[in-house]
């Protein structure tokens, strides 16, 4: 079967074909934008930080309290914990009340729940999750911020001063209630397209960087890079990306930052993407 990206005789269910014979999906941003695929879509905003960018290669994240603690994707649906540093972010105090996480169960179906903060103590989420796409505080106290750095990871992890010692899925910086980890799973039944990439970054000559955006899980089974993006300079760089093929559901999107030259580097990312129905 194939795909025509100058006519619209591409159903959903050709596209659900596509997606179910495990091949790359070939239309893109553009496709969407001019009408060549029917059916509705949304934009949607993915964001990464990291104030200090070395020579590992690693997931954009504002958090990495332990060593061995980068961000890593949920292998199997699981029980979540969550727990902030700060005993300040709990039910009954001035900074965060409850955190919502944004992620996926085992069919891969969006869902959102609610969890009531306890300081540094953990709590569990009362739903399995196989992937968190986003994590916002949604109250808090008189502070009106995060005291304290979220974590989330699962219900087997021990946790320290609410710092989990063995992995971390998602993270919130302290003070800026919403999660910065350039990490994304496309739900079921729709697929995702890359439109543009915004790079603000302290980085000069003798001061370089490697950003690269991956897809893991994708169609084929296997990590395939989508953007191998060589960043030199200060300022804001953004690239066109409308030209990216679309990544079907069950794709996890990431990005990641290596430091080459120079000492440690801050940079944002901003990733303009269009998530797609085709159910």
């Amino acid at each position: 079967m194939s795909f025509n990206g100058h006519n619209k005789r591409n159903s959903s269910s050709t596209i659900r074909d596509l997606v179910r014979h495990g091949d790359y999906l070939p239309m893109n941003s553009l496709d969407i934008n001019l009408g060549r695929i029917n059916g509705s879509f949304s934009r949607d905003t993915l964001f990464g930080q990291n104030e200090a960018i070395d020579t590992t290669e690693r997931i954009l994240s504002p958090n990495s309290p332990v060593a061995t603690n980068d961000i890593t994707f949920i292998s199997t649906a699981r029980i979540l914990s969550v727990a902030s540093t700060s005993a300040n972010d709990t039910s009954a105090g001035t900074g965060a009340k409850q955190v919502t996480l944004f992620g996926l169960d085992a069919n891969l179906i969006e869902f959102r729940e609610v969890v009531i903060l306890n300081g540094q103590t953990e709590v569990d989420t009362v739903n399995l999750f196989t992937q968190i796409n986003q994590c916002l505080i949604t109250d808090s106290g008189t502070s009106l911020i995060n005291e304290g750095d979220i974590y989330i990871s699962d219900d087997t992890d021990t946790f320290t001063l609410g710092v989990p010692q063995n992995r971390v899925y998602n993270a919130i910086k302290v003070g800026d209630g919403i999660s910065k980890t350039a990490t994304f799973t496309v739900p079921k039944n729709k697929i995702l397209a890359i439109e543009t990439l915004v790079v603000s970054s302290d980085a000069v000559a003798g001061k370089e960087f490697i950003l690269k955006i991956q897809a893991l899980n994708a169609p084929l089974g296997v990590k395939q890079i989508v953007v191998d993006k060589y960043i030199v300079g200060s300022g804001i760089i953004e690239v066109d990306l409308s030209n990216i093929r679309a990544q079907a559901e069950g794709s996890s999107l990431f990005v990641t930052v290596q430091r080459l030259t120079g000492s440690a580097i801050n940079a944002h990312i901003r990733l303009s993407t269009i998530l797609k129905d085709i159910s």
